[in-house]
């Protein structure tokens, strides 16, 4: 996952990115951005070291999907209900 400072200084690239983008492409950049927003805020909350990265892994990790990642998130109270 991304820490969230490289997440806050590539988001105005990626607004920009989404205004110009052709609608399918816009949709899979910002799932994919929420994707690893929901990806280091779970990560802040392990322990570091590789076994949260391998839970994390988006190839084979058991949290490594979008949907689970969301779930977790929204069970362990990181975000909430509207957002989820």
């Amino acid at each position: 996952p991304l820490p969230p400072e490289s997440l806050s200084s590539e988001s105005e690239h990626l607004y920009a990115l989404l205004n110009e983008a052709e609608d399918f492409s816009a949709i899979v950049v910002a799932v994919s951005y929420i994707d690893a927003c929901v990806a280091s805020l779970l990560a802040g909350k392990f322990a570091n070291g590789s076994t949260a990265d391998e839970l994390l892994d988006s190839r084979s990790g058991p949290i490594g999907s979008f949907v689970v990642r969301t779930k977790l998130a929204y069970v362990l109270g990181l975000i909430d209900k509207p957002m989820y």
